[in-house]
């Protein structure tokens, strides 16, 4: 589906929008913000993370020159307080989730509302057998209602493995006894194996089909 975007002859919408369009494209945007706000609590997240990690480097080092006597204190005034904040910002993401859920849940029923309008129009003409022209028709260019629902799905599953993966970190983050878990947990949740290049590909496809990508670019 999202191979290579070509724009083709078909029923682009022009002026101000209203029903169906209207919404897609809201939501398109919708999905945009979210991703936005996710990449920048991303980056807050890790730079909490190289603190606790250079925290617990330092509680590390110490130990190794005494009896570990330190480290009760160090944790007490310097680690807790950046796992928190850490916390806090997993907490953002999931309600940044569980947003990207809600566009997911808003196009599907919107996919469900153009079925059933076709059904009602079928059931009016009297033609039962007819077609169904609305399922494929494209919305703006190219895409139909089905690709719109069908790549929110997709952000919004990987966005959510990728959560429950940052989520799992920094639980970690606080226990964390080598150098080498400390290096790990870093890239765990700088690297994002999750969200790959594909998603990238799949959101600039669906702000370009729903105009907001020339409009960004202008």
């Amino acid at each position: 589906m999202l191979g290579s975007l070509t724009i083709c002859e078909s029923p682009v919408q022009q002026g101000n929008l209203t029903g169906i369009p209207r919404r897609v494209r809201d939501n398109c945007a919708e999905l945009y913000n979210l991703v936005q706000r996710w990449n920048v609590l991303q980056i807050q997240g890790y730079g909490l993370l190289r603190e606790i990690t250079g925290v617990q480097q330092e509680r590390m080092n110490a130990n190794e020159a005494d009896d570990g006597s330190n480290d009760r204190q160090t944790f007490s005034t310097g680690l807790q307080q950046k796992c928190d904040a850490l916390l806090r910002v997993v907490s953002d993401l999931s309600s940044i989730n569980a947003k990207m859920r809600l566009s997911t849940a808003q196009f599907e029923s919107l996919v469900s509302l153009n079925a059933l309008e076709s059904s009602f129009d079928r059931h009016e003409s009297g033609d039962s057998c007819a077609t169904d022209t609305n399922a494929t028709l494209p919305v703006f260019h190219t895409w139909t209602l089905s690709d719109y629902a069908d790549t929110s799905r997709s952000l919004s599953a990987a966005y959510d493995r990728d959560l429950q993966l940052k989520t799992d970190v920094a639980d970690a983050a606080a226990h964390v006894r080598s150098s080498d878990a400390a290096f790990f947990i870093l890239a765990a949740w700088s690297h994002q194996p999750h969200l790959d290049d594909r998603l990238q590909l799949q959101l600039e496809a669906m702000l370009t089909e729903s105009g907001h990508r020339y409009k960004l670019n202008k």
